[in-house]
């Protein structure tokens, strides 16, 4: 069983790798056709099948390299702040060199190996 979940699991990497491969040509193209059609001042391409048109996207935000540092001392209110997360690596070094705490301890438990 575990050398099938095995062939599985390097099928579904394989079935990733060739999608992947296709969405970048498919956005390749869809560039390219894009560049061609502004290249020659065309917003509009019609067949009996199919409907190109360039349109415009909704308004972004592009952000320089010093956004942080400015919104940090003007106005922080534009900043996302996240909870703090624990890091399991660093309490488990803490706990072995003899730190304590009641919210956290070491636990060993056992497992099956198969081989």
């Amino acid at each position: 069983m575990n050398a099938e979940a095995k062939a599985i699991k390097n099928e579904i990497l394989s079935l990733i790798s060739r999608r992947t491969s296709k969405l970048k040509c498919s956005e390749r193209l869809t560039e390219y056709l894009k560049s061609q059609m502004e290249f020659v001042s065309k917003t509009k391409i019609e067949t009996p099948r199919n409907r190109i048109s360039i349109k415009k996207n909704p308004d972004s935000v592009l952000l320089k390299k010093d956004f942080l540092d400015w919104a940090r001392e003007n106005a922080d209110e534009l900043l996302k702040w996240k909870e703090p997360e624990p890091d399991k690596l660093k309490i488990k070094e803490f706990l072995k060199n003899g730190g304590s705490t009641p919210y956290a301890q070491l636990i060993q438990t056992n497992r099956v190996e198969i081989k």
